[in-house]
């Protein structure tokens, strides 16, 4: 006879990973607890703290761009007056 060994609960499987988190010393262990609606952040949130996020990694592409640039120009320069010194 075949037994099959698979939980058919998801329930079973978080109660049972909760368990486990509070064997080992978890305060609060609720994994997957679904959290009430007043705790979920709001469209706003979430955009704004997108949009800064997004200002700053441009900012950091823009300032790696540009000390990019005045290396290469500087690295240019450097070779065309060598050759341009007749001395």
């Amino acid at each position: 006879m075949r037994t099959n060994m698979t939980l058919r609960s998801p329930i079973a499987i978080v109660s049972i990973l909760n368990r486990v988190f509070s064997l080992f010393g978890a305060v609060n262990p609720s994994l997957f607890k679904p959290r009430p609606v007043r705790d979920i952040a709001g469209f706003f949130r979430i955009f704004a703290t997108t949009l800064f996020e997004g200002f700053i990694l441009s900012f950091f592409l823009i300032m790696i761009s540009f000390c990019a640039l005045i290396y290469l120009q500087t690295c240019d320069r450097k070779r065309i007056f060598a050759v341009a010194d007749p001395g």
